[in-house]
């Protein structure tokens, strides 16, 4: 593009020029600026680049590319140029009761655009907005069924649950990887996305009056303004799950010395991402070492 180059950071730790087309903002998600949005009115679409910029910087790149994706359809959907009432309007109605939900999502975007001062969305738009009383998606039917009270299963359940998963991995079955990542996702109830931001360092133990305590040290998830790995929740966790977390982080500490220099890794082994993408990272393998800048950011660990 002629325009200068203007790099932002996202939350992730991902730099992406802001006035190019495609942008990486974490290891699984991107935006490449279609067509009909490219098409828009010129100093609404450089708004539009500056508002989203500000939010892959503040926020997750889920909630960033859901909001791309919304804009997305509010331009297809009604031929968009520039962002008026009468263009809100038409799309409103176009949704209907069931899919206003959409609109309902993109609101706060819209307001955040005005309110960062950027062209695209006036007073009459923002007034528009604020007037509107719009309905929720529909929750997952996942949610509904469980209970609120003991979750998805009863406690027997639970035992013959992890009864059979610990039969599979000892008759290979499974893989070490799959047995650890189950146990810990059933005994800490976690997202996914926080388990697979976990490391080698977030395993602790603890000795009170002659009594050991094991910790998980939980990456916070779903929280506005906070970067990759910022905040933590310390866990409590029992003595049969760090052993198993401790076995496995041996098990794939070895994996890696198979790829790399012990000397090399040796100092930055705490660092390492308890779930590993191996096929990520034998890419970034060269002569036996890699960018140990990947440490920092959210690329060698793996996708569940």
């Amino acid at each position: 593009m002629s325009q200068n180059k203007r790099f932002r950071q996202s939350k992730d730790g991902y730099a992406f020029d802001e006035n190019e087309n495609f942008w990486r903002i974490s290891k699984d998600k991107t935006i490449n600026f279609s067509q009909p949005i490219l098409n828009i009115n010129k100093k609404t679409l450089d708004g539009f680049r500056k508002t989203l910029a500000i939010y892959a910087e503040k926020y997750s790149s889920y909630h960033v590319s859901h909001m791309y994706q919304q804009f997305q359809r509010l331009v297809i959907s009604t031929n968009l140029e520039i962002i008026n009432v009468p263009i809100i309007l038409d799309w409103k109605n176009k949704l209907g009761k069931e899919h206003e939900w959409y609109l309902g999502a993109l609101k706060g975007f819209l307001l955040s655009w005005h309110e960062y001062g950027y062209y695209g969305v006036d007073k009459s738009v923002v007034s528009l907005l604020e007037s509107f009383t719009l309905s929720g998606n529909e929750k997952g039917k996942s949610v509904l069924m469980r209970c609120p009270y003991t979750g998805a299963f009863t406690e027997n359940e639970i035992l013959a649950l992890m009864a059979e998963l610990a039969r599979l991995w000892r008759e290979e079955l499974i893989s070490f990887e799959t047995y650890a990542y189950i146990h810990l996702l059933q005994t800490t109830a976690r997202r996914p996305i926080q388990i697979r931001h976990l490391k080698f360092e977030d395993l602790r133990k603890e000795i009170s009056q002659g009594t050991w305590n094991y910790f998980l040290n939980i990456p916070s998830a779903k929280k506005r303004g906070i970067l990759f790995r910022e905040t933590f929740k310390k866990l409590a966790i029992t003595e049969d799950l760090y052993l198993i977390l401790l076995n496995f982080m041996e098990y794939q500490y070895k994996k890696l010395l198979s790829l790399v220099d012990e000397t090399f890794i040796s100092g930055y082994k705490m660092k390492l991402p308890v779930f590993i993408d191996w096929s990520c990272l034998k890419k970034n393998i060269k002569n036996r070492n890699f960018d140990l800048s990947l440490l920092d950011k959210d690329i060698i660990q793996l996708l569940h």
